[in-house]
């Protein structure tokens, strides 16, 4: 049994086809079905099977997931606690988030770098945050207000959310109620949920005419006049052609910054910490 096996078994359970696992491993996925029917002679039986939903592993199969998941796992736990130890202020930190936050505390990041040339701070954004629990990244700043138990953090501020439109837009529609403004709502996971909400509350018989990702993209979108949406105020202060319709706050989230608990101690990342505050 080949260790390397186990990232083969754990790329076929993720991408559920050959094709997905191959690219996962950087191989042919001509690879990646000769390495499995090794594996499957190797143990006399089936390891997967094909489902119409995909690959799917067999009772013999989630045995070798689980070892792997396992093995994973103390891979993980040595690395980090190597790099807990470390106390120099230089390397890399990785730090995932998403482009609202990146873009909002662009000044203390670049703070960070003149104070400290010698750490490598790799800024990585998405509408989906990398995983801390996974080495996927070392540092997380997320919007939520409940973060992780497992993780290590600070919050360190808050989005409060109102509605906003152009001003060239509210003249052009004149008085109406907010039911029958043209509305933009969030299809992310950050923002989606509280502000589904409370348009349901609110505005329960409109239908969004578009939705974007992140505040980031709403702000582009409302700055267009494409539409009425949610933004969080110190973003939308910055413009002052947006006018909130309201004054009461619609929904808030926290800030935190976030890493794992094994590296809480790590100089660079208490570095990190500091930085912002």
């Amino acid at each position: 049994m080949d260790v390397s096996n186990f990232g083969l078994a754990k790329a076929l359970a993720d991408g559920r086809s050959f094709s997905a696992a191959a690219r996962k491993l950087g191989v042919a996925h001509t690879t990646v079905a000769r390495r499995l029917r090794q594996l499957e002679a190797y143990y006399g039986t089936r390891l997967f099977e094909n489902a119409p939903e995909g690959l799917i592993a067999t009772p013999a199969g989630e045995r070798v997931l689980e070892s792997a998941e396992r093995i994973d796992a103390e891979i993980i736990g040595l690395e980090r606690g190597i790099k807990g130890s470390d106390q120099r202020l230089v390397g890399s930190v990785r730090l995932t988030t998403v482009d609202v936050l990146a873009w909002h505390f662009m000044g203390r990041i670049a703070a960070f770098r003149a104070a400290y040339p010698e750490i490598d701070l790799s800024v990585e954004t998405g509408t989906e945050l990398r995983s801390l629990s996974r080495r996927e990244a070392e540092m997380a700043l997320r919007l939520t207000n409940r973060p992780d138990e497992f993780l290590f953090g600070r919050r360190i501020g808050r989005f409060d959310f109102l509605p906003y439109a152009h001003a060239t837009l509210l003249a052009r529609l004149g008085h109406k109620a907010a039911d029958q403004l043209p509305w933009i709502d969030y299809n992310g996971r950050d923002c989606g949920g509280p502000a589904g909400r409370w348009m349901k509350s609110e505005c329960p018989n409109v239908h969004p005419l578009m939705s974007v990702p992140t505040p980031l993209m709403m702000l582009r979108a409302i700055g267009a006049g494409a539409g009425v949406g949610l933004l969080p105020t110190s973003i939308a202060v910055e413009q002052p052609d947006l006018v909130p319709i309201s004054d009461d706050t619609a929904f808030s989230v926290d800030i935190w910054l976030l890493a794992p608990q094994e590296l809480r101690h790590t100089a660079r990342i208490r570095a990190v910490f500091e930085a912002f505050g």
